[in-house]
């Protein structure tokens, strides 16, 4: 479910992509290039807990961590 402010994207609600991952809150950065993010991610190292990926109506997505483990979201909205 999309999150809207009249017609921007303001989040979104889902549910876990694994069964053993808790219920949490993910904050998300928008960025213009989800695939070059996450090279920079891994070059400065951090690690990618998902592989790129495209959701209809969402954009491109992510979800990532940094060298001490804080975790966080990468996407491209669509367009």
């Amino acid at each position: 479910h999309v999150l809207k402010s009249g017609e921007n994207m303001a989040g979104g609600l889902m549910p876990a992509m694994h069964a053993e991952a808790p219920s949490m809150w993910l904050s998300w950065l928008e960025i213009s290039d989800v695939d070059a993010a996450c090279e920079r991610v891994k070059a400065n190292g951090g690690a990618l807990l998902s592989e790129p990926m495209d959701m209809h109506t969402v954009g491109r997505m992510a979800m990532a961590k940094d060298p001490t483990g804080a975790v966080f979201g990468l996407i491209t909205p669509a367009t």
